[in-house]
């Protein structure tokens, strides 16, 4: 015999996760790196077609949380889905850079010594391939002196409109059926923005907590 689904007045519902905000998870946790680019909110085709006439890096620059992997996630999966992707961890050895490859997605290069970033760049203009790297510090004087045409994108944007949007886009991802969901409109956006400036990563971990704590649909006050 079949079961009825739960309405939402059944308990069983209400146990589980975030069904009472009609999601099926917090919308601001942390996200696997695959899911990243169908999130994202960025016009990258200027970035895309530095990329797509090789040899060419494309450099982006940005302190913590101001969406430079974000951006490196998207170019490769606009670009090419199978490319490389590594990072450089800031309290462990830096893992091998595949060789061969036409085109590479580095993240954090800032983390190589100048030593292994210029064996780095020359390897790139040698065979002719494409690099997309992000870091903290500008590489420019060193990617010139190695002859590689290089295009830098500063990332952190944060205006209310980006941040809204980037919001939205998360919310209605974690939706768990048709109906209303939690609202942060344009006064709790403005309130982010004010507090966290360009700081994306940090308003997204403030509404993390926020929506930990929420208990029915409506607009989110932060």
């Amino acid at each position: 015999m079949s079961v009825p689904p739960p309405s939402p007045a059944d308990g069983r519902h209400r146990r589980l996760p975030f069904a009472h905000l009609n999601l099926r998870r917090n919308p601001f946790g942390e996200l696997p790196l695959e899911d990243w680019p169908a999130l994202t909110v960025l016009d990258v085709d200027r970035l895309l077609a530095t990329l797509r006439s090789p040899p060419r890096c494309v450099q982006l620059l940005g302190d913590k949380g101001r969406g430079k992997t974000t951006h490196l996630l998207l170019l490769r999966a606009r670009l090419a889905p199978e490319a490389p992707y590594v990072h450089f961890p800031e309290d462990a050895p830096a893992p091998p850079v595949p060789e061969g490859e036409p085109i590479l997605f580095l993240d954090e290069t800032q983390r190589l010594s100048r030593r292994q970033r210029a064996r780095l760049f020359a390897e790139t203009l040698r065979r002719g391939a494409a690099l997309a790297i992000g870091t903290h510090e500008d590489h420019r004087a060193e990617l010139t002196r190695a002859g590689l045409p290089v295009e830098s994108h500063h990332v952190g944007d944060c205006s209310p409109g980006r941040l809204e949007a980037i919001i939205a886009s998360r919310i209605e991802a974690a939706r768990r059926g048709p109906g209303e969901l939690p609202r942060v409109g344009e006064a709790a956006v403005a309130r982010l923005v004010d507090r966290f400036g360009d700081d994306v990563r940090g308003a997204t971990f403030h509404l993390y907590e926020v929506f930990q704590t929420l208990t029915e649909i409506g607009d989110v006050e932060v």
